[in-house]
């Protein structure tokens, strides 16, 4: 008994190890062809059509030349719960009554159709369609999403600025510093 449970934790290490190996290999790729490709633009991230709360699509290319926040969060993700309604007061001051070109896009890493809905009525900016799952994937990959809420900014060329915005919302709330280049 002793023995077939060694032989199975030696298999399960050996399954993991070769998991790692191949990971670290696409992660080899990848990144080789992110430094072919040069810096992370919004346009390729994103594709070519956003939603609106209403359910209607808009075109990527209407982004051109506006400051961008990615937002990364969930309706079940505590942080997110505090972050998202200061990331609504910035939001809300610079574009709604400022007229400021600035924009977010929420990425949903809700785990239903309708927690996303749930979560969704609540922001009054763009999503990437949930059932676009190869999307989202990939924006958090490319991004390098380890946790949430997490927040990247790209300036009005779509090129990033930071991956770590929320400590700049929570540092200038009411916008005086926007669009954040320095």
């Amino acid at each position: 008994q002793q023995i077939r449970i060694l032989q199975a934790a030696i298999n399960t290490v050996a399954i993991l190890q070769a998991g790692a190996q191949n990971l670290t290999e696409t992660a080899r790729r990848e990144a080789a062809a992110a430094e072919e490709r040069g810096p992370l633009q919004l346009q390729d991230l994103l594709g070519e059509k956003l939603l609106t709360a209403d359910g209607e699509e808009v075109a990527v290319s209407d982004l051109k030349g506006k400051t961008v926040g990615v937002y990364f969060s969930a309706g079940w993700c505590q942080p997110c719960k505090v972050f998202t309604p200061q990331l609504i007061q910035t939001y809300s001051k610079l574009k709604i009554a400022d007229g400021k070109p600035f924009e977010i896009v929420f990425v949903s890493a809700d785990r239903s159709q309708e927690g996303f809905d749930n979560y969704y009525k609540q922001m009054p900016w763009l999503a990437v369609d949930y059932k676009d799952v190869e999307r989202r994937s990939g924006l958090s990959s490319a991004l390098q999403v380890q946790g949430i809420p997490k927040l990247a900014l790209f300036d009005g060329d779509g090129k990033l600025m930071t991956s770590d915005g929320r400590p700049v919302i929570a540092g200038d709330p009411l916008g005086e510093k926007f669009p954040w280049k320095e």
